[in-house]
């Protein structure tokens, strides 16, 4: 069952998807409002600009067959301007107005006369003037004087917003028509028509967030599901459970950092477990180890104490000669401890490596011809290679090199022991000859304890003397001398470690 900082963590990406998504949808949204709306006002500002210059070309027809613009007015400024409306509506006949009414194309006739008017001579009443548009276009609307002196309507103020259209006769500049302009009062069908865009908008919005918010809570537990295993996968993996793994799968098409999170708490799983498995392997082949020579000196000395054997110098330097291996066996085990806590006490200092590889072949030659191996030294006509090492610690490492090749190496048989300088890097090779190493162990020779169980043994007596600790040694020392090791199998039919350093080694970090 998820625990609750699943169920936040898909609330909380589920509500950040909604959050952006209802943002974006209000912003398009009021976007789309104001546009419709300006667009609204613009089209009803450019109507009114179209029907002042209908009535400024009906004023000069009119100004043209009356023989001027004073002629025109001296009718009533509303006849005038219900005669130009009717005027302009004949122009643009068939023409609808944003309002959606059809203009009349003529006033209506007037009433009929009845026979005692006629025989007083009454006139007739004036036709009735149209009613002013919803937009107050009439109450909007001035004559002015070619000077910019109101002649007729609402006098005109210079601070107005306004649009004019000159009135001309014969080509002579008479007058102007003057329309004030304001914000465009949409009628009721017009308010209609914006009320359903502004609900179908909301419509629209209010689906798009509740699509959002289902596909937001979709991916949330899509994309916390992964990270729900990993959290239970890490928390049985601090309780010990190495075993411990997540099911990767990817979550879209392409490798994600989820997909990485995944694939990476794997390894550690697996790295932590290997390494739990080499510490118990470890445990187990060190008290093996340090078991032999103890049972070793326990029985010696309870001979000893039975009297068994006599208290001779003899017996004393046999329990002195498993003493010293036992000793030897504390001190590389130390030595590997503090390789791996990076604190292998190292110090440098200038030496010659030919002069290190020829003491250290001095010093097993006899012990390989008694065995029936041929040892070499290969030196490439160097002289002296100057470098700067640790040459307590190097000698250290040829000598685990030349002894485990002769503990390992059938007689009649052969060993060589090379040195070559490459740019700044001096390379040691060690080969020797038949038996070797299966394809199987030889990652594992320097592995701590390890011994081949196989073929690369030499006689009986000599199958248990080495503890399984010199290639980890070497290895131990050449990295604090920021080296280089590699295993291959010889063409001898043996094995071949080659050892890359540099010749001026740095100092390495010690740790306090």
């Amino acid at each position: 069952m998820p625990d609750r900082s699943s169920f936040r963590l898909v609330h909380f990406i589920a509500l950040a998807l909604v959050t952006c998504m209802g943002l974006t949808v209000a912003i398009m949204s009021a976007w789309t409002v104001w546009q419709l709306q300006y667009g609204f006002d613009e089209y009803l500002q450019a109507h009114d600009t179209e029907r002042l210059d209908q009535f400024a070309r009906r004023l000069e027809a009119l100004a043209q067959q009356s023989g001027g613009v004073s002629v025109v007015l001296q009718q009533p400024w509303p006849v005038l301007l219900d005669e130009l409306a009717a005027g302009a509506t004949q122009d643009g006949a068939g023409h609808r107005s944003p309002r959606g009414e059809r203009e009349r194309a003529e006033p209506p006739p007037p009433p009929p006369l009845d026979q005692a008017d006629q025989a007083m001579g009454h006139p007739p009443p004036p036709p009735p003037p149209h009613p002013p548009g919803p937009d107050g276009f009439n109450r909007r609307l001035s004559l002015l004087d070619s000077q910019g002196q109101t002649l007729e309507g609402p006098p005109v103020r210079a601070d107005d917003p306004s649009i004019r259209a000159a009135v001309r006769v014969d080509g002579q500049l008479q007058a102007y028509l003057n329309l004030r302009t304001v914000k465009a009062l949409p009628d009721q069908m017009a308010q209609r028509f914006l009320q359903r865009q502004y609900l179908g908008l909301a419509g629209l919005a209010l689906v798009m967030l509740a699509l959002t918010l289902g596909v937001a809570i979709v991916l949330a537990r899509r994309w916390s599901r992964p990270l729900q295993a990993a959290s239970h996968a890490t928390a049985r993996i601090a309780q010990g459970d190495w075993s411990s793994r997540i099911a990767e799968h990817h979550l879209t098409g392409w490798r994600t950092e989820v997909d990485d999170l995944m694939h990476h708490i794997n390894q550690m799983a697996q790295a932590l477990q290997n390494q739990e498995h080499t510490r118990k392997r470890w445990l187990a082949d060190i008290s093996h180890e340090l078991r032999t020579p103890l049972s070793v000196l326990q029985g010696e000395v309870e001979a000893l104490l039975d009297g068994v054997r006599p208290l001779k110098l003899a017996s004393i330097g046999s329990l002195r000669e498993e003493v010293m291996r036992l000793n030897a066996l504390v001190n590389d085990l130390h030595l590997l401890s503090m390789a791996d806590l990076q604190a292998l006490p190292c110090h440098f200092e200038s030496g010659d490596a030919v002069a290190l590889l020829r003491n250290v072949h001095q010093r097993f030659a006899h012990s390989a011809k008694a065995q029936g191996i041929d040892l070499s030294l290969d030196l490439a006509d160097y002289t002296a290679m100057p470098v700067r090492w640790d040459m307590h610690r190097m000698t250290q490492v040829l000598s685990n090199l030349v002894s485990n090749s002769l503990r390992y190496t059938d007689a009649p048989g052969r060993a060589i022991l090379r040195l070559r300088q490459e740019g700044e890097d001096v390379v040691i090779v060690m080969q020797d000859s038949a038996p070797g190493v299966s394809e199987t162990d030889l990652p594992r020779l320097l592995d701590p304890l390890f011994r081949v169980q196989a073929d690369r043994t030499r006689a009986q007596g000599d199958r248990h003397n080495g503890s399984g600790l010199g290639l980890s040694i070497v290895a131990a020392i050449v990295k604090a001398h920021q080296g280089q090791i590699e295993l291959t199998p010889c063409a001898w039919g043996g094995l071949s470690v080659h050892v890359r350093l540099p010749a001026q080694a740095p100092e390495p970090e010690v740790i306090a």
